[in-house]
């Protein structure tokens, strides 16, 4: 279990470009590849898309600071994780739907929050997601319940010994991460309700997911997919890589 105080992803280090902007950059060097970075917005400047050797789309370039930071901060990251996978001087790019274009032969899933971007790679062709959240406040947790569970799903968040607020963020970051690990094969909007939690275990930071009706051919009611989730003082990560 992640202790209260940990701060990032634990993983080895990734070596960061010179200035203050991206702050601290880990990866786990394992498969499924796990990598995250934290950002300062404070000391971002356009200019650094340049330093990085990173095109800024106009789309981009129009955007916030806030928005131009993310977009800096996780192509650095993806670049810098499929460098490692002998993909040199790769530069992630959209879909016409918005989602991320891996390269060929892998799947992926991108996530940012907070001033930290979480990045996800398969190679062995398998559904991948993953998601980073920020703690809710109480305010927001109450507004979300109804949304986001079924009385099953509350009974057993109620259950566990975690704060209320932690305990819906977690399940609202894995039904995120499922999302977007089923988005290459659905290709439309997921409801929060047609998937449903089956088992959380907070100490060894496990759960289950299952899906409460047939979203096409391989993904039938009922089915199971094993998540993973990871609590930081600050947020949590979670992921979801089925076969």
């Amino acid at each position: 279990m992640i202790s209260p105080g940990d701060n990032a992803l634990p993983g080895q280090p990734l070596s960061l470009p010179a200035g203050q902007f991206l702050t601290q950059g880990v990866s786990s060097g394992t498969s499924p590849l796990l990598a995250s970075v934290t950002f300062d917005l404070a000391h971002y400047h356009p200019r650094d898309f340049g330093r990085y050797s990173i095109p800024c789309p106009q789309a981009v370039r129009l955007a916030s600071p806030k928005r131009q930071a993310e977009y800096l901060a996780s192509r650095w990251l993806a670049g810098t994780v499929f460098a490692r996978y002998g993909i040199p001087d790769f530069v992630l790019t959209n879909n016409a739907d918005r989602s991320p274009c891996w390269p060929a032969g892998f799947n992926g899933s991108l996530s940012h929050s907070a001033g930290t971007a979480f990045l996800l790679a398969d190679h062995q062709g398998r559904l991948a997601g993953c998601d980073v959240e920020s703690w809710v406040s109480p305010q927001t947790a109450d507004e979300i319940t109804h949304l986001l569970m079924n009385e099953q799903e509350k009974l057993l968040l109620t259950a566990c010994a975690l704060p209320w607020t932690v305990a819906v963020t977690v399940l609202f970051s894995l039904k995120e991460s499922l999302y977007k690990a089923l988005w290459p094969v659905v290709r439309q909007y997921i409801d929060f309700m047609q998937a449903e939690i089956t088992a959380f275990d907070p100490d060894t930071g496990q759960a289950s997911l299952r899906l409460r009706e047939r979203l096409g051919e391989e993904l039938p009611q009922g089915r199971e997919f094993p998540a993973r989730f990871l609590r930081t003082e600050a947020q949590v990560f979670s992921w979801i890589v089925a076969g």
